[in-house]
């Protein structure tokens, strides 16, 4: 579940393993359902909507990061460089970027509108749960089963900084 940047609209991911995976988008205020993307043949394990409403990128076990057309759900992308399940994406508050996380340990960092892969983030030593970008669309943030939080610049390589203490899974941040 997530709602957008302005709270207009909630999206909410899911579906049934080896079933069906959708992502649907609701008007908050009414209630009504707006749109749905993808049409999956695994449940939706990570959705984000871009800032101007115009995409929603998903993603799960088929190692994809689909980025769809909220207008009428058609594919604008669809990336397999994720060696496993993906597990956490995020569009920057710029909307340029799209960035994800997966089983295969790593953070990726798209260009949201082609899809093209810009840069990948190597230092969790476990699937990566979460990500989410600073305001200024500069720095993303990842959550691991590593028990850490990484931060990465997105102009650099290597993490900026690395924030330990949790005695478990970082499932979000």
């Amino acid at each position: 579940l997530r709602f957008s940047r302005n709270g207009q609209l909630l999206l909410a991911g899911g579906g049934r393993g080896g079933a069906l995976g959708k992502t649907v988008l609701f008007n908050v205020l009414t209630g009504e359902r707006i749109t749905t993307v993808g049409d999956e043949l695994e449940s939706v394990l990570a959705s984000d909507i871009s800032p101007d409403h115009s995409l929603v990128a998903i993603g799960g076990p088929n190692k994809l990061v689909k980025i769809l057309s909220t207008n009428d759900g058609s594919s604008i992308a669809e990336i397999k460089k994720h060696t496993e399940w993906v597990t956490a994406l995020e569009f920057s508050p710029d909307g340029k970027y799209l960035a994800s996380g997966s089983y295969d340990d790593t953070v990726k960092l798209w260009d949201a509108k082609t899809g093209q892969e810009l840069k990948t983030f190597r230092g969790h030593s476990k699937t990566v749960e979460s990500v989410h970008f600073s305001p200024d669309s500069r720095l993303i943030v990842s959550g691991s089963d590593d028990m850490t939080i990484k931060i990465w610049d997105i102009d650099k390589d290597d993490p900026i900084q690395t924030l330990t203490g949790h005695r478990d899974f970082v499932i979000s941040v």
